[in-house]
């Protein structure tokens, strides 16, 4: 290197400024934050027929599931 290219900098012991988090904005809601206000309304028969809806079809695929993995399991090959 030359002595064009290479500078010699005298530092000075600065002190540091305290530093904090920087707040964070999310873009969307998160998903606890788009149910708390629907969970706050009060329930209308339709809103109450779609859960009995969600409910009922989560628990058939689950019996689905269920007899299935225990089918596999005991499945015999002759």
């Amino acid at each position: 290197m030359t002595e064009n290219t290479v500078r010699k900098y005298d530092y000075e012991d600065v002190q540091a400024l305290p530093t904090r988090p920087v707040p964070v904005i999310p873009l969307h809601p998160t998903g606890w934050q788009r149910r708390t206000p629907w969970m706050k309304t009060t329930p209308t028969p339709e809103r109450v027929v779609d859960l009995v809806f969600v409910g009922t079809t989560v628990l058939l695929w689950g019996l689905v599931f269920y007899a299935l993995y225990h089918g596999v399991q005991k499945y015999q090959i002759f």
